[in-house]
């Protein structure tokens, strides 16, 4: 999601909060923000300069990458192995961690 429409997409949702859907506005723009602030602090990583290790990839694997079709997710051994048979020139994590399991008296049967 652009920056820009990150930047909408939060405009509208404070219209919502005026208009009394306080709750739903709230959750919405707490992710809204969220993800603004993580895509202004990304960046990308030239493969010429360094290519991804497993450390730099998330919990699945992937990572961004960046070819001549645009942005995409990638495997990090692809980018690490080959990157230039596929054409990545860049690449960036994509942030994803798996979240901690519930403690044990939390768990529902």
């Amino acid at each position: 999601m652009s920056n820009d429409k990150i930047r909408e997409a939060l405009e509208h949702l404070e219209n919502w909060q005026l208009h009394g859907f306080d709750e739903m506005a709230e959750a919405a723009l707490g992710c809204l923000k969220a993800a603004h602030s993580i895509e202004e602090k990304r960046e990308w990583i030239s493969c010429k300069e360094q290519l991804p290790t497993r450390d730099d990839a998330d919990c699945e694997g992937n990572l961004w990458c960046l070819n001549g079709a645009g942005v995409g997710l990638w495997r990090w051994e692809v980018v690490n192995t080959s990157p230039h048979d596929w054409g990545v020139t860049h690449w960036t994590p994509t942030g994803l961690t798996r979240p901690a399991p519930p403690e044990t008296g939390e768990v529902q049967s």
